[in-house]
């Protein structure tokens, strides 16, 4: 059991944090979402949610793909929960290594569109970071003198990168070692982000040996911070399922290696991926035990952030036309 900060000054936050947990989407209307008939009808179930104010207040609702539009909403209810987390949060690192995930989100699709050879939209960026749009620019042509330095080398090396997948590799390393040094001070953080790196180093591990990759791909893309060391990961490249899964039989891990094969075979690791998250969900569950402290607030922001990615997925999925059941594979659950 991790031991918690128990902050006292977060008494009032947590009574707010108890009533906001009641708006969270629950499986039933996950399935109500799931069986919408087009993203349309998705979206008009969602009016009689939490997010029915942003659908509302939306100026385009009259256009027949609106996508975009939907993007929109989701990033003014992501920078929402963001002024939540800040509006209540008196340790200013927690709130920096939140702030962090938005700065590499921002220089990551940057860089994307500095490679494609197209303009870069700041309406697509989230607004709760501390680089500014110039700065973002400025470190994307890795310019001579931008900063922070070490982002800016890291851009450099993102950008020499063979294939389109090294950019993610590249900034994901880099925000696990930023955001690993922030959060120091505190166990349950230094904890989460270290399944945060088993987990995708784990997915990472069922797609290359799908793929055959190879372990050159395995020690770009893995992230530090975890139990699962690269080298333990490097010996189950080549092994064989039954002995990956007896490696990891009484692991909280097992599900996610055992399912992830399975549904891996079946196209995009659609449930591999959701797995992983609702393994992070479930661990900061234990935070609901905490009278006190930072920790039930940084929750409930994350329980709000996995809402938001589960209705991003569902939507883009719906106007692609996927099936009910793909659906369902989108979605990480928090119960």
């Amino acid at each position: 059991m991790i031991v918690m900060s128990e902050n006292v000054a977060y008494g009032f936050a947590v009574g707010r944090i108890r009533v906001q947990e009641t708006t969270l989407l629950d499986r039933s209307r996950y399935e109500r979402l799931v069986r919408a008939a087009n993203a349309a009808e998705l979206r008009s179930v969602l009016t009689d949610t939490c997010y029915g104010r942003y659908i509302a207040e939306d100026a385009e609702p009259h256009l027949p793909k609106y996508s975009v539009s939907f993007n929109r909403i989701l990033i003014q209810a992501a920078a929402d929960n963001f002024d939540f987390l800040a509006r209540y949060c008196t340790d200013h690192w927690v709130l920096d290594a939140f702030r962090l995930r938005a700065d590499i989100h921002n220089l990551k699709l940057a860089v994307k569109h500095r490679l494609l050879g197209t303009e870069s939209v700041e309406a697509q960026m989230f607004p709760y970071g501390t680089w500014h749009a110039s700065q973002v620019r400025a470190l994307a042509a890795a310019e001579p003198g931008a900063e922070p330095s070490r982002v800016r080398h890291a851009v450099v090396e993102a950008l020499k990168g063979p294939e389109p997948w090294s950019v993610d590799a590249v900034f994901d390393r880099l925000e696990q070692e930023l955001v690993l040094e922030l959060v120091r001070p505190s166990l349950f953080l230094s904890r989460l982000f270290a399944i945060h790196a088993d987990v995708e180093n784990l997915r990472t591990l069922v797609r290359i040996r799908l793929t055959g990759r190879g372990r050159a791909v395995l020690r770009q893309v893995f992230l530090p911070g975890g139990e699962l060391t690269l080298t333990m990961l490097t010996e189950l490249l080549g092994a064989d399922l039954d002995t990956m899964v007896a490696r990891f039989r009484f692991s909280r891990y097992r599900e996610l290696v055992e399912q992830g094969h399975s549904s891996a075979t079946n196209r995009a690791f659609r449930r591999t991926e959701s797995l992983g998250r609702e393994l992070l969900l479930n661990w900061l569950k234990l935070a609901r035990y905490a009278t006190f402290g930072y920790e039930p607030l940084v929750s409930y922001y994350l329980f709000r952030e996995n809402e938001i990615t589960n209705l991003r997925q569902l939507f883009a999925a719906k106007a692609a036309g996927a099936t009910e059941q793909e659906c369902r594979e989108l979605i990480a659950y928090v119960d």
